[in-house]
């Protein structure tokens, strides 16, 4: 084993310098463009989006802080990423930063609606450092002294912190932001029909609840009803009074009464569970006839949904989402592909997989075409599924946003265009890749029509449209293009179905491209999310939203013509010199690095703590009973990561080390860790996942002392359960004794092991709202701890019972606390423990 390690070891030397060497460059290529309130750091190669998110920030700043009250001076920094298919928005009151990731998200799950989607997630984030950095009086003297921690409007719950960027986002533009996009609605009128609206802890804290997320919904929904209902200058006077209360950092958090509902009664007369009574009831009203008018062919249990839904001879095919829970705050989803033959009425499980979809499922000779996003969410892995053979192939992997097969095995694909807007168009056939052209507009979906293809695209500014695209030329002539969103397109025939919210609903629509006449089915109608329409024995099947799932339904093929809804002209140029603002470009590594000398925590909770712009570098220096302890981090050369810190332990000296993290593949993992002193530890990991089932294997050497260290983790999960094993061997390398409700000393040589069975035991989603406390599931677990020291011959087993509990508190806070008893051979001890999850 040894001999294996050290080899490996060497191995490991030759990999690194090679491998850091890309890490390294790419430093230097960061840029910088500044204004008086933002720095915009961007990689070298991304200067369109660096300018176009900075007009929009520049553009709407003042909107935004009008609704949020805050007239502070402070300077925003953004940083650019452009992490394939990762699409995501981050906001950090405490360093005033923003991260913005440059994919456009697809529109398969009709989740979210834009006209651009830089101006969307700019608004949203700059929406939450405007709100959760208004202070004032006292508290924003506080701030000034302490940092941004001491901000009150940071000490709110999940629900109001992304309901009121929801809520601002969708003020924009009428086609723009998840308040227009129809989905949320659609979610409201089923659960307000149902009975099924939560309570406003329900509203705001992490448990099974569908959809995940909740808090974007609920709050969003709940602002726009404050707005409607008392005046948008309301919300602004909350958020104005909420600042100047000092002492919510403190205790505001756990007894809401002391804090935003002593603003809200000053504000709005009541307290907030008052007015979110209020708005449950004017929801439960407004919906008390809502209904899905068709007959449910596939039910689906909590968090269950179906996507991707196509047909082909008398069989449906689509990927049925299974959530599981097989414990605390553990959530997964399965994901099955299913046919359901319309003859028998029965499904059949072809495959499953733990990767999400990404796209709709396209059939070609007895074959079925879907992508799933890869372990990283960057790329898409394109499959067939042979109908005939039931054999399953990988095709390709890219990032890619959606392909079309062909009849003779041809792969035509679409991938985002990095230089400027627009899509690359790719060619794929044995195993060649071969760029064809590039398209002025992005391009999320693609079918091909005889000689043609059928495409969803849109210009840089302006709402997706379906459109034919001539693979000749790469040119583009409208079929559908509205101020809508049209998505969701499936091809059968001449006959071409899309969803749209021309309703304020998303309903499917078929268009005749034959006699290009649009018809809207009147069954199903403002219900429909998401779908592929398909006839079949004059039904309609669609897809549709309860209350806690997404089924598939059928009803009647009923229909009528409907115009085409006009075009309107929407802003599309997106020009810096329009606004009158002096613009600096810089070098983004030193203006990064400055900001190490602006520590954002402030004497409490640390004496000082910080972090430069890009976030590579961090520090913190806090009280201990010996004086000060410091802490510096660096991933300035990843994978290295290079830290210095104050030991715990009474030695005078400081411990320096070097970490290094290098993924191999998706499976293997190498890293290595020295304190340049005793340890120098080289490390393998194998990662071996299947749908349920996970299996890591890991190795370690020290190579100072010739120690030893392997590990076994196993896990197979159940719908709400799921069994764990643990061991591992280990020689002249120290470890802890592992046996719950017992301490004893750590040792160097022998093994240990332990085995335990979890299983969710009670839901109760019940809590308080002062003190602020929230239990979602109870997990109960039976367990074997194991260790045998063989330098001292000794040996240690015990086993017991132990309960978890899912709990949100304070707002933000998401934790496990956990009780025991455990019974070795001689005692029986219990035990509490816990483990903190989140934390804002």
């Amino acid at each position: 084993m040894k001999r294996i390690l050290f080899l490996f070891f060497y191995l490991f030397l030759i990999i690194i310098p090679v491998s850091s060497i890309g890490f390294a460059t790419s430093i230097s290529d960061w840029k910088t463009y500044e204004t008086d309130d933002f720095i915009i750091f961007y990689p070298q190669g991304y200067e369109a989006q660096a300018k176009e998110t900075l007009y929009y920030l520049s553009k709407y700043k003042s909107k935004v802080d009008t609704l949020t009250g805050n007239d502070n001076k402070i300077k925003t920094r953004i940083v650019i990423q452009d992490s394939g298919l990762l699409t995501d928005g981050e906001a950090e009151p405490i360093s005033v930063k923003i991260s913005i990731f440059t994919c456009n998200p697809e529109l398969f799950s009709n989740m979210i609606s834009y006209d651009s989607w830089l101006r969307l997630v700019s608004v949203h984030e700059y929406t939450h450092i405007s709100q959760m950095t208004n202070s004032s009086g006292t508290a924003s003297s506080l701030t000034k002294i302490f940092g941004n921690y001491f901000s009150p409007n940071i000490h709110i719950p999940l629900w109001m912190m992304e309901g009121i960027t929801v809520y601002s986002e969708s003020q924009v533009s009428p086609y723009e932001g998840r308040l227009n996009g129809g989905y949320f609605d659609t979610l409201i009128a089923s659960k307000a029909a149902e009975g099924k609206l939560p309570s406003i802890l329900e509203a705001n804290y992490e448990h099974n609840h569908f959809p995940f997320g909740q808090y974007y919904l609920y709050g969003g929904q709940f602002f726009k009803y404050l707005a409607a209902t008392y005046g948008e200058e309301k919300i602004t006077q909350f958020f104005n009074e909420y600042g100047s209360y000092y002492w919510t950092p403190i205790i505001g958090d756990f007894f809401p009464a002391l804090g935003i509902d002593k603003a809200a009664k000053k504000i709005y007369g009541k307290t907030f569970p008052q007015l979110f009574e209020e708005w449950q009831l004017y929801e439960t009203s407004k919906y008390k006839d809502w209904k899905i008018s068709g007959t449910a062919v596939v039910k689906n249990k909590l968090g269950g949904s179906i996507y991707g839904l196509n047909y082909a001879k008398k069989k449906l095919y689509y990927f049925k989402v299974k959530r599981i829970t097989p414990g605390p705050f553990r959530y997964f989803e399965l994901y099955n592909l299913v046919e359901y033959d319309l003859e028998n009425n029965k499904e059949r499980i072809l495959k499953t997989f733990s990767e999400p979809w990404n796209g709709m499922i396209q059939i070609v000779n007895n074959k079925l075409y879907f992508s799933l996003l890869d372990k990283s969410g960057e790329n898409a892995i394109l499959h067939s599924y042979d109908l005939k053979t039931n054999q399953i192939q990988k095709i390709l992997k890219d990032d890619f946003n959606d392909f079309t097969a062909l009849d003779d095995e041809i792969i035509i694909y679409v991938k985002k265009n990095k230089d400027k807007y627009g899509s690359e168009i790719w060619k794929y056939s044995n195993k060649d890749k071969q760029k064809i052209g590039i398209t002025l507009e992005l391009i999320s979906e693609m079918k091909s029509y005889r000689d043609k293809f059928i495409v969803v695209s849109k210009e840089a500014v302006g709402s997706y449209g379906i459109k034919y695209l001539n693979i000749d030329d790469l040119s583009l002539e409208t079929i559908i293009d509205t101020p809508y969103a049209e998505a969701n397109m499936n091809l059968i025939g001449d006959k071409l179905y899309y969803n749209s919210n021309y309703q304020g609903f998303t309903t499917t629509y078929q268009y005749d491209l034959y006699k290009k006449k649009l018809v809207e089915f009147t069954d199903g109608n403002n219900s429909i999310r998401g779908i592929q329409a398909l006839d079949y024995k004059d039904n309609l099947y669609f897809t549709s939203i309860s209350a806690e799932e997404i089924n598939l339904y059928k009803t009647p093929l009923n229909y009528e013509p409907v115009p085409i809804p006009e075009t309107e002209n929407v802003e599309s140029d997106v020009d810096l010199a329009d606004l009158d603002i002096e613009i600096k470009e810089g070098n983004g590594l030193s203006k990064s690095l400055n900001y190490l000398l602006k520590p954002n925590v402030r004497l409490f909770p640390s004496l000082l703590a910080g972090q430069d712009a890009l976030g590579l570098n961090s520090y913190s220096i806090d009280y201990s009973d010996d004086g000060l302890d410091y802490y510096f981090n660096s991933q300035m050369l990843l994978p290295f990561t290079i830290s210095h810190a104050t030991p715990d332990d009474d030695d005078e000296e400081r411990e320096t080390k070097l970490d290094v993290f290098l993924p191999l593949s998706s499976n293997v993992i190498l890293d290595y860790n020295t304190n340049f002193s005793e340890d120098a530890i080289p490390g393998i990991r194998f990662l071996l996942p299947s749908v349920r089932q996970n299996l890591a294997l890991y190795l370690q050497t020290n190579v100072n002392s010739d120690g030893v260290n392997s590990e076994l983790n196993y896990s197979y999960l159940f719908d709400n359960s799921s069994i764990i094993l643990q061991g591992s061997k280990f020689e002249d390398f120290e470890k802890d004794a592992d046996i719950r409700g017992f301490d004893f000393d750590d040792f160097d040589n022998g093994y240990q092991g332990s085995l335990e069975y979890l299983y969710k035991l009670a839901e109760i989603k019940k809590g308080l709202w002062n003190p602020n406390i929230f239990i979602g599931d109870i997990y109960a677990s039976v367990f074997v701890d194991y260790f045998n020291d063989t330098d001292l011959d000794n040996e240690e087993s015990a086993y017991g019972y132990e309960l978890s509990f899912e709990i949100g508190m304070a707002q933000q806070i998401h934790f496990v606390p956990m009780i025991g008893v455990a019974v070795s051979d001689d005692d029986t001890e219990k035990y509490l423990g816990f483990k903190i999850l989140g934390f804002f």
